[in-house]
């Protein structure tokens, strides 16, 4: 459970100062002969730092990383240059060293603190403005944040970035860039070329240290980015996402569910599907090698489970999806390797956690790949945010294919998506060349399997989905490479003569049969009985709908 405080220190103490928003440290406080004061700090609380008088005020905002036994790890995640005095009752925070707030105490100091940074927090802008006012943020940033007494780097940089812009490198400048990950991109496109190479060589033609300054721009506005989505976290994660498998027969719309239920926005999903060769690397990420100015280097690349945790992870106030098609034809725990650990997710039946923590992974994990790419710093822990959805679909009829373990399916919430064909949109769309129209002929089918499956020895479910094949498939060209093709080879193997008429003995037969027979071309190919019960149950469908 995340927890807030206020942190007291001596007004001379300028140990936070001297470190950069982003970058972590040690600290211990010992006071005379009191010892244990941050004992009570865990991985994850947030600290205002409180500097006594004459300052008697609020300056800094920490979070902790570890409590190491007198050591804790704290990472600097923003400085103002204003002081903001906070009013906690019933605590006097110049004589306390660390007092334990509320969340709601926490967010109106919080508040204060960022309001205070002039021309920072105008985030309601016009798209005209945008440029201009992202860089008069930066040099905000620059003079409150960083404390830095020159913005000569804001202006180096623009240079830069227009005469990039007006040689084609860059589709726009620098400072329309408001995202961090497009910021990474554009920053290889910039190193990368020629044009830039070009220009730092006319700097240093008139000045051995010109051009310098742009490069502390380019370095530097990487960390303004990464202080603003530091500063959107004030913004309430949403919470409750979960693990969910959706099962079903081939067809049945688990796909469509997925679009219509939980997210059809491909800018806030990532879709996969696993199949026996899909591997670790493939899903999370792999090291490649990589050709930067004439030198081999290797690199992290991110697979699409590590692309999606950086997006949810950056923007608490939105829903993110990762689709995984088809999980079972993959080796899914192989696959998952150690993210396995992070399917454990916090929930309300459990006492200990706060309900804002809901749907967050229950246990970290340590990746240093993972946490570079995600958080920029190897040593953070892992977990899915509660605002990540893990959404899976599962063929019943291919559950043999890679068998899901218990301890694996323990972790997702399974949704059986039922079978109703008749509910199809085209359930009344008759086959092309017969009166059977699809809802009748897939119901008769699929009452043919559920009675035939113990004598055919299949623990699998073979009936056809009320989308097994979509309304232009059952013409007389489709439907039989299609659907008699599945019933052949697939879910009457071992029983062909139930369904098909004993005269054929091979797939060709029948499919020949169908394509020259009239008039009914079902007719030509089913057991009469078979036929006939479907002709029946249309019959009797008639007959209701017109009742």
């Amino acid at each position: 459970m995340k927890n807030y405080y206020i942190l007291t220190v001596d007004s001379f103490q300028d140990t936070f100062t001297r470190i950069d928003a982003g970058k972590d440290f040690y600290f211990e406080l010992s006071v005379q002969n009191i010892t244990g004061i941050l004992s009570v700090l865990q991985g994850g609380d947030t600290v205002i730092v409180y500097r006594k008088s004459p300052v008697s005020g609020c300056t800094i905002v920490l979070q902790v990383v570890e409590n190491a036994g007198n050591k804790t790890k704290f990472r600097k995640v923003f400085e103002i240059g204003n002081v903001v005095n906070p009013s906690v009752p019933d605590h006097d925070l110049e004589n306390e060293y660390l007092v334990e707030i509320s969340s709601d105490v926490y967010g109106v100091i919080c508040k204060q603190m960022l309001d205070s940074i002039q021309g920072i927090m105008e985030v309601n802008i016009s798209e005209e403005e945008h440029q201009n006012n992202l860089k008069q943020r930066f040099e905000q940033y620059i003079l409150h944040v960083l404390k830095l007494k020159s913005t000569r780097q804001v202006g180096d940089l623009e240079k830069l970035s227009d005469r990039l812009v007006a040689n084609g490198v860059l589709e726009r400048g620098v400072y329309q860039i408001d995202n961090i990950d497009d910021y990474t991109n554009t920053l290889e496109k910039i190193r990368e070329s020629e044009e830039y190479i070009t220009y730092k060589s006319e700097r240093k033609e008139k000045s051995q240290n010109s051009g310098l300054a742009c490069d502390q721009g380019m370095s530097n506005y990487s960390k303004f980015l990464e202080y603003l989505a530091a500063k959107e976290e004030t913004v309430p994660r949403i919470k409750g996402a979960e693990n969910v498998l959706l099962y079903g027969v081939p067809g049945v719309g688990k796909s469509h569910e997925i679009q219509t239920k939980y997210c059809d926005d491909p800018e806030r999903m990532e879709r996969v599907v696993f199949h026996p060769d899909y591997t670790y690397s493939d899903f999370v990420g792999q090291i490649l090698p990589k050709v930067e100015n004439d030198k081999l280097k290797y690199e992290f690349t991110a697979g699409p489970f590590t692309t999606l945790l950086a997006k949810a992870w950056n923007n608490p106030g939105k829903e993110y999806y990762l689709v995984i098609e088809e999980i079972n034809r993959g080796n899914a725990p192989a696959i998952f390797g150690e993210i396995f650990q992070l399917l454990d997710r916090k929930t309300e039946d459990s006492h200990r956690y706060d309900p804002s923590e809901y749907g967050e992974s229950e246990y970290p994990i340590t990746n240093s790949d993972i946490a570079t790419a995600v958080f920029g710093d190897p040593e953070e822990k892992i977990r899915i945010p509660s605002n990540m959805w893990i959404l899976a679909t599962m063929n019943t009829a291919d559950q043999n294919v890679f068998t899901l373990d218990t301890a694996f399916q323990r972790r997702w919430k399974l949704h059986h998506m039922k079978n109703d064909v008749m509910s199809a949109g085209h359930s009344k769309t008759k086959i092309e060349g017969s009166e059977i129209e699809w809802g009748t002929f897939a119901s008769v089918i699929n009452e043919m399997v559920t009675d035939y499956s113990l004598e055919m020895m299949s623990s699998e479910d073979k009936r056809l989905g009320a989308y097994f094949v979509k309304k232009n498939e059952l013409s007389e060209e489709e439907f039989p490479e299609k659907v008699l093709k599945y019933l052949w080879d697939d879910a009457f193997k071992m029983k062909k003569d139930a369904v098909f008429d004993d005269k054929f003995k091979s797939l060709e037969t029948v499919i020949e049969a169908y394509e020259l027979s009239e008039p009914d071309k079902l007719k030509a190919v089913l057991r009469l009985e078979v036929y006939q019960k479907m002709l029946s149950k249309l019959k009797n469908n008639t007959k209701d709908e017109e009742s």
